[in-house]
């Protein structure tokens, strides 16, 4: 590909440059004088945040990683460079189309104090910051470069553009021989220095040489920053974030550029661009991205904003559940007028809890006199939507979707009859006649707590919908609400014959099993035991190898002798391969399941089921998703002492031998048992 010189494109005489001072000198090499200049940092409560990503730290050379009979450093528990160069980037994204600060004169009129000019909370970290960086070079200094590391990861969330930060790590992974690391933290460094227009574009001009359009992506972003009213600027970098494919930030960058267009020939090409631009957000569910979107074009040309804009507009304003900033919009720009006694018209978003009265033009559009239903039944007046109603209900079958969207309205605010008397207009109508909306109709007799209507309406939303597992959950959970447990476990639990499981209904499912699970007593037989086992049995196929015999079991481990890691990729391959039924994506944590794991495990050791007591850990063993450090030493011991429980002497000493327990800790184990 041809490099492209950006930086020529660009008219210096147009560009306001800042230069900052900044003191490279931020080593410290003597100890003594580090510890006089500063205090023992005190207590962060973001240390703990890369608690367990930072757990192990490997320091060995790559010469001697081949030599180790096990390696406790896992892909899960680092820190990448991707991993940091993405927080970055979401808060330039974030910045991008961040609102200026309260002194803008050229505010929309309609917009509400307290959440628009609301400034951006302001990160106070220098003492702290300081404080903590010049503790990591103390134990730099003193050779403890494993905790010098964790206590520099511990602050990369909180301080993404501490150029000082990286450049502590950079230099520690070039002592512990990481010279990829190295490289990588210097190149951020550079990056996150504060410098002058002039050096950003020659770093920008090296960049480009280069090839590294994500580098330059982000040096564009500084640029765009000195001068925020470039908007030709804007132009290319928005090119270059569509070639490296950052939709996030291109539609952020996109925003900002509206902002810019303040001059009257940018009018019709900065309403298209702001149009297009919040209705991709709203797909990615950049629900506030797209307000500020919406409004940096009504700040910059009012006299553009038309009736279907004002609609768009009030529809995100309905996704935030902002009611006041509704009704000030449809005021502003859709020319509605509210009254509060004795006729006296409101203007103010203060008075709006003494509006009794209101009034519209003739010719408003039936899709904005929904938006001003729902605004007067979210501010708490759906005494004053009766006509507004009776109009939606004669034009019901060209505005059906106004109806269900009046009848939600309803429903969040807690008038459950009127949303059912809505929601049945709206399903009578053949288009509307989906499992959606009755779902919601269902929703709402539950929230009227009419237990028959509702039981009624579900089991038809699962008959128009039988393979839809976020549907039978809901079902299942007004099912335990009521004290119908056995239908509610039979509803969720999963067909096999389908191929194919909802990860995280079938979790549900588990713990569904566990609330109402009674264990074997001499004053019952034990309920909903069964149910369980066989629920987290099912989740744990996702990752644990099904072995098909001890003989399978005890020649995959005796492979532990030779190499873990070799071992490692023939169990990550055995269970893809092994794996019949097909899982969704999980939502909840590995912690979530290996809970799981530790109750069951409880379970068969205090009903002395020992022998799926051993299978169970040896499954826990052969995971995929237990297999990092913070679990691995714990299913060890467990193997142990399922090995014991159940028996198995010969191959119990194997396992303590070839995982370094000494004797006489098996033997306590042993004497615990008697």
């Amino acid at each position: 590909m041809e490099n492209i010189n950006f930086c020529d494109q660009i008219n210096p005489a147009d560009i306001r440059v800042d230069q900052v001072e900044y003191d490279s000198d931020y080593e410290i090499l003597d100890l003594d004088q580090a510890r006089a200049s500063v205090s023992q940092p005190q207590p962060l409560a973001f240390q703990d945040i890369y608690a367990d990503e930072t757990d192990d730290i490997d320091l060995e050379p790559e010469k001697n990683k081949e030599d180790k009979i096990e390696d406790d450093y896992s892909d899960e528990d680092d820190l990448n460079y991707d991993d940091i160069v993405e927080n970055y980037e979401e808060q330039e994204n974030e910045e991008m189309y961040a609102k200026e600060d309260e002194s803008i004169e050229y505010r929309p009129k309609f917009v509400i104090p307290k959440q628009f000019t609301k400034r951006r909370p302001v990160r106070n970290l220098d003492e702290n910051l300081n404080n903590v960086l010049a503790h990591a070079r103390i134990l730099k200094a003193e050779k403890k470069y494993a905790e010098a590391i964790k206590t520099c990861l511990a602050l990369i969330k909180q301080a993404p553009k501490s150029h000082e930060l990286y450049t502590l790590l950079a230099s520690l992974y070039e002592i512990i021989g990481n010279d990829e690391g190295a490289r990588q933290f210097r190149k951020l460094a550079q990056m996150m220095i504060p410098v002058s227009r002039e050096v950003i574009e020659e770093q920008l001009n090296e960049a480009l040489k280069s090839d590294d359009y994500h580098s330059a992506s982000l040096l564009y972003g500084k640029l765009c920053r000195l001068d925020k009213n470039n908007v030709e600027l804007y132009r290319v970098y928005i090119k270059i974030l569509a070639h490296v494919q950052n939709e996030k930030r291109m539609l952020g960058a996109q925003s900002a550029m509206i902002r810019a267009m303040k001059a009257p020939e940018y009018k019709d090409e900065a309403k298209a661009l702001a149009i297009n631009t919040a209705c991709e957000m709203m797909k990615l569910n950049m629900t506030q991205g797209a307000k500020v979107c919406l409004e940096n074009f009504v700040v910059t040309h009012p006299d553009g904003v038309d009736e279907s804009f004002v609609n768009l507009l009030t529809e995100v304003y309905i996704q935030l559940e902002d009611y006041n900033a509704i009704l000030l919009c449809l005021i502003v720009k859709a020319n509605v007028k509210v009254y509060q006694s004795q006729g006296l018209e409101i203007e103010n978003e203060e008075d709006f809890p003494s509006i009794t009265d209101y009034s519209i033009p003739e010719d408003m559009p039936v899709e904005l006199k929904s938006k001003l239903c729902m605004a007067l039944i979210g501010l708490g007046f759906p005494d004053m939507v009766q006509r507004l109603e009776k109009i939606l209900i004669e034009k019901k079958e060209h505005f059906s979707e106004e109806l269900v969207e009046v009848a939600v309205t309803y429903k969040k605010m807690g008038h459950f009859s009127r949303a059912i008397s809505m929601l049945n207009e709206a399903i009578a109508i053949e288009e509307e006649n989906t499992v959606k909306n009755w779902k919601l109709l269902a929703e709402c007799y539950e929230g009227k707590e009419s237990i028959e209507e509702a039981i009624e309406t579900y089991q038809i939303v699962i008959q128009k919908d039988v393979g839809n597992m976020g549907n039978r959950l809901a079902f299942a959970t007004f099912l335990e609400k009521i004290g119908y447990i056995k239908e509610a476990i039979s509803i969720i639990t999963p067909d096999p014959n389908t191929g194919k499981i909802d990860t995280n209904v079938q979790y549900e499912l588990c713990l569904l099993c566990e609330r109402h699970m009674k264990l074997p007593s001499a004053d019952c037989k034990g309920e909903y035991l069964e149910e369980f086992i066989k629920a987290v049995q099912t989740l744990f196929k996702r990752h644990c190898y099904q072995f098909k015999s001890r003989t399978e079991f005890e020649g995959i481990f005796s492979l532990y002798r030779i190499k873990s890691v070799f071992v490692n990729q023939k169990v990550d391959k055995l269970v893809n391969e092994s794996r019949e039924i097909e899982f969704s994506k999980p939502t909840h944590s590995t912690d979530d399941e290996y809970q799981l794991f530790l109750r069951l495990y409880d379970i068969f050791k205090s009903l002395k089921r020992y022998p799926e007591l051993e299978r169970l850990v040896f499954q826990g063993f052969m995971s995929t998703a237990f297999n990092i450090s913070r679990y691995r030493k714990d299913i060890r011991a467990k193997m142990i002492v399922a090995s014991y429980l159940n028996k198995d002497q010969q191959p119990l000493f194997n396992r303590a031998r070839v995982w370094g327990y000494e004797l006489s800790r098996w033997n306590c184990t042993a004497q615990q048992r008697q």
